[in-house]
């Protein structure tokens, strides 16, 4: 097999995996290419921006936890206030 004809097998083959790929494939591809940076991020920093990142992760995560407790308790709050709304029934 020349160069030539390996290149065109090759090519072939990465179209039809290209038009295999569904939306979700295409996140997976996408969430592992994510970790990889993130690795070569880390590789390439001292301790100290190591610990200054890892700080703002934290802070990220607390900020997140309060906001989603705070859509379910609003949540909560509108699926008692429906509740209560509806007319009771006679049985």
């Amino acid at each position: 097999m020349t160069e030539e004809e390996k290149q065109q097998l090759i090519e072939g083959m990465a179209n039809a995996h290209f038009n295999s790929f569904n939306v979700n494939a295409v996140f997976q591809a996408v969430k592992h290419y994510a970790i990889y940076l993130a690795h070569q991020s880390y590789d390439s920093m001292d301790e100290d921006a190591r610990l200054a990142a890892l700080a703002k992760v934290k802070e990220a995560a607390e900020q997140n936890a309060k906001v989603k407790d705070e859509a379910e308790q609003s949540s909560e709050a509108e699926a008692n206030k429906d509740i209560a709304l509806e007319p009771e029934t006679a049985s």
